[in-house]
């Protein structure tokens, strides 16, 4: 029997045909490589999300993630090929300085930003369940898409930044985390309403 899995990517979904018993044998690699057809992305760059959590190992199955039908993965990558920065200390110390930057100023859009928006759209959706108004419901929904699609965004300006750093790489991964964990309320928020309407 034929099943589908579903791959975010920029705010489009492609959807991934597999026989059912294709989840014990099919890996991470080779889903890559079908991803790589829809994308065009080098399957180097390339990260597979199941559930929040990066498929790291691209030999593994897909049903050693927990992967099953009509399972939904975030797909993360950028064409840009990878450049290690020169070895050199001056230029060395400048690269991480510069990745530094760059990642504080996404983090302080997430901050500034993002956080007290999804903390509001939290509230406005325990008003909504009070209240129950058709109008609301749209427009929450709505909200919760625009959030998902910039949180996306982050997530991808976080992984456009260049870290051969310990202390650089270490920001980006909080930073992700953080993104990651707003991404996931998000859609439990906007499913919440989904649900309540039924």
């Amino acid at each position: 029997m034929i099943s589908q899995l579903e791959i975010k990517w920029h705010g489009r979904t492609f959807p991934v045909d597999l026989k059912e018993e294709e989840y014990d044998t099919c890996t991470v690699g080779e889903l890559k490589e079908i991803c790589h057809r829809f994308t065009g992305l080098p399957v180097e760059n390339m990260k597979l999300l199941a559930y929040g959590a990066v498929m790291k190992d691209d030999e593994l199955p897909l049903s050693r993630y927990g992967v099953r039908p009509s399972t939904k993965l975030r797909l993360m990558g950028s064409s840009k090929p990878h450049v290690d920065i020169t070895t050199n200390t001056k230029s060395s110390l400048i690269g991480e300085q510069e990745a530094m930057k760059k990642l504080q100023r996404i983090q302080d859009k997430l901050d500034n930003t993002f956080v007290p928006e999804i903390n509001e759209y939290e509230q406005h959706i325990k008003s909504y369940k009070l209240t129950k108004d058709g109008d609301s419901q749209e427009k929450l929904i709505q909200k919760g898409l625009y959030f998902a699609e910039m949180l996306m965004q982050l997530l991808f300006e976080f992984d456009g930044v260049q870290c051969s750093f310990d202390q650089a790489r270490h920001q980006r991964k909080e930073g992700v985390k953080m993104a990651q964990e707003l991404l996931d309320k998000v859609d439990r928020l906007k499913n919440s309403i989904i649900a309540h309407s039924i």
